[in-house]
């Protein structure tokens, strides 16, 4: 008591504090038990209304925060009068209300950015494998960021002989369709095979086969015929300084050429030499340091580049260029040149820029910028007169390489017995293409494959005609040398083969509708697929 006026105590102890946790105002719900408001002048609350819900507010809060904290049902007795009275502890607790209230309303804010967020990252997901799985591979953002392939298809040839020039070794399959015409006779063949190339070392091993060679028959070469329906193989290896090669066909013996005395006649002495066989000799030369321009030295060769829509090659992603190649750099470049005479220099930088074209295709590996696969096309046009010759020369060469098992392991081992080649051996090898005759053995040897050859072709004829008439053969007995062989059969053949030698050895046919024989006489007395009539080495089909 002090001043003789008497206050109610707190029956809270003097260190009790109000959990925050307790307090929990709903201010809907204090809301909702507030009196409609009464109308003042022009609709406005009145000073009354007003009052009221403040003391009935006053009410709810004291009804709320001062419950008995010991777990009682009824008040303590401690009142607080928000209209007279604010103490330290009642400021503190009036403020929580609205800061419990602030908490609420912020966090839907917080998902619905979150939300977004994720809604836009979807998309550009969804965006990006939609547009990957149409073009079939990732790649194109990499490209679109600027991290991949640059655009500039100059500067994109540059980068991909940056990467070329980084391996060590690969391997290749090929194919080579040539067509030649000279004097309006055509000469044609294609050549396919498959490559080893140590690259580190300079080596390269090659093993080819040649076929559909067609000679014009105005060559006047002995079984050339014969080379219709032959494959001749060639297995060649090649080093920085030589070069081995082997032609089964031609007696299997592997030849060594040393490139520097051999490939290089135009190094000699311009008044040792004749002037046209110069050029040509030159050419030779020079499409040897061609074929040597690694892919690492691609880009100095480059006249145009243009790129092309990107493919798939062997189901690797890749992009499409095609290059127009300035061939006389090769020249200009290439340091094994450098001591060529000027006026052979000029003769051969004429003769290219007038008469060869060089487009190749190449298609480049996404994933690391190395090539898949090249193919293009070689030109030659130029009239013989040029060279000391008359008529009209054209050549055509189309190709197309896949690289395989880049940077694997390669060895390729050099044939240690050897024959020197020189230029009885060269007209030994080309005789048949300069007029000249196939070697004894070997001719008849190419001559009975032909024959042979012909022989299964006639057959395939006579049993398909058998199919289409009830199982009855050709009722024939003849011979090549009648202008009625095969002639019930003939749909089923393109032409009617003859023997390489007719008519001095021909091709005979006997049937009685039930069964057939075919029948060529072998030139090879040796060969064991023959059996021996009267003489002669009888080769036989039947049914």
């Amino acid at each position: 008591m002090d001043n003789g006026s008497t206050k109610k105590q707190s029956n809270l102890p003097k260190d009790s504090k109000i959990d925050s946790n307790q307090v929990d105002i709903s201010v809907k719900s204090i809301e909702q038990n507030m009196a409609p408001p009464i109308a003042g002048p022009e609709g406005k609350p009145s000073i009354s209304s007003l009052i009221n819900d403040k003391t009935k507010l006053d009410e709810e809060i004291n009804s709320k925060i001062f419950a008995n904290p010991l777990g009682g049902g009824e008040s303590t007795g401690f009142n607080i009068n928000m209209k007279n009275e604010k103490s330290a502890d009642q400021t503190a607790i009036s403020n929580m209300p609205a800061t419990q209230v602030m908490m609420k309303k912020s966090a839907p804010k917080r998902g619905k950015i979150g939300l977004v967020l994720i809604s836009v990252f979807v998309l550009l997901l969804l965006t990006v494998g939609g547009v990957s799985a149409y073009k079939g591979d990732f790649y194109w953002v990499r490209d679109i960021l600027g991290l991949g392939m640059p655009s500039d298809p100059n500067k994109a040839i540059d980068r991909v002989s940056q990467s070329m020039a980084k391996v060590k070794s690969y391997k290749s399959s090929m194919t080579i369709n040539l067509d030649m015409i000279a004097d309006g006779e055509k000469l044609s063949g294609a050549i396919t095979g498959n490559s080893q190339n140590d690259v580190t070392k300079k080596e390269t091993k090659l093993d080819l086969k040649l076929g559909n060679i067609n000679l014009p028959e105005s060559a006047g070469v002995e079984g050339a015929e014969a080379l219709k329906s032959m494959n001749i193989e060639a297995n060649i290896i090649t080093t920085e300084k030589e070069v081995y090669f082997k032609i089964p066909l031609l007696g299997n013996k592997w030849y060594k050429a040393n490139i520097d005395s051999f490939a290089n006649p135009v190094l000699s002495d311009k008044s040792k030499v004749d002037e046209n066989a110069a050029k040509m000799a030159g050419a030779v030369v020079y499409s040897n340091n061609i074929e040597n321009a690694g892919y690492g030295d691609l880009s100095k060769y480059i006249k145009s580049a243009e790129k092309l829509k990107d493919e798939k090659v062997n189901g690797v992603s890749s992009y499409h260029y095609k290059l127009t190649l300035d061939l006389v750099k090769v020249l200009e470049t290439d340091p094994s040149m450098k001591d060529l005479p000027e006026f052979y220099k000029s003769m051969i930088k004429d003769m290219f820029n007038k008469y060869v074209k060089f487009n190749i295709d190449i298609f480049v590996a996404k994933k690391n910028f190395l090539i898949l696969r090249e193919s293009g096309q070689l030109s030659v046009n130029f009239d013989s007169k040029d060279f000391g010759g008359s008529g009209v020369f054209s050549a055509n060469i189309k190709f197309q390489e896949d690289l395989k098992d880049i940077d694997q392991p390669i060895t390729i081992d050099k044939p240690k017995d050897t024959v020197e080649f020189n230029e009885n051996t060269l007209m030994e090898l080309i005789g048949p293409l300069v007029g000249g005759s196939i070697p004894s053995t070997s001719a008849l040897e190419v001559r009975d494959a032909k024959r042979k050859a012909d022989l299964a072709q006639l057959r395939t004829a006579v049993e398909q005609y058998a199919v289409d008439n009830n199982g009855k053969f050709p009722i024939a007995n003849t011979d090549s040398r009648n202008s009625n062989f095969m002639k019930d059969a003939s749909k089923y053949l393109n032409n009617i083969p003859k023997d390489p030698l007719a008519p001095k050895y021909y091709y005979k046919y006997e049937s009685d509708g039930k069964t057939y024989k075919l029948t060529c006489v072998l030139e090879n007395a040796n060969d064991t697929s023959g059996k021996k009539v009267g003489g002669l080495n009888i080769y036989e089909l039947n049914d």
